[in-house]
């Protein structure tokens, strides 16, 4: 994991009002898994973290970069979590086919993964590519499945 790509800074990304919205609500709940992990020894957090990985399709030398919205580790767990205003399908493509298999090149063999969508509106009839169950608490997500974990924050909406 390394600091943000250079072609980073040349481009000042143009965003819609959703997708200004969907950051916002992201940085809300990277905040708020930050105050859940005080007092919380052994875990740490990395929010936005800028991964390089090869793929063998791209050729060699070919860099690709992926930035999953949290990373939380510690005691042989990995939890990757993906932040969406609206339950959405594009998470479990992130999910599943993106992050999980690019960090579990990083760590080390044997480390257990649990993979989260934080979202805060729901709809149950959304099409999604995977039996996933609703995680009440992300510290406790469960190794191996995808969770669904729905926060609403309070005050002013996102």
């Amino acid at each position: 994991m390394q600091n943000a790509p250079l072609f980073t800074s040349s481009i000042k990304p143009q965003y819609t009002k959703v997708q200004k919205d969907g950051l916002r609500y992201e940085k809300r709940v990277q905040s708020h898994v930050q105050k859940l992990l005080t007092g919380r020894d052994g875990l740490s957090a990395l929010f936005n973290p800028w991964v390089l990985y090869h793929n063998r399709s791209d050729g060699p030398t070919a860099a690709n970069f992926c930035q999953p919205d949290i990373v939380l580790a510690g005691q042989g767990r990995v939890w990757i979590i993906e932040c969406k205003l609206t339950h959405t399908n594009d998470s479990w493509q992130q999910l599943r086919l993106l992050y999980e298999p690019v960090l579990r090149k990083i760590y080390p063999k044997g480390t257990q993964f649990a993979l989260v969508e934080v979202c805060k509106w729901f709809d149950p009839h959304t099409r999604y590519n995977e039996t996933y169950y609703y995680c009440e608490d992300i510290f406790n997500a469960e190794i191996g499945r995808l969770g669904i974990h729905i926060y609403k924050p309070r005050g002013r909406s996102s």
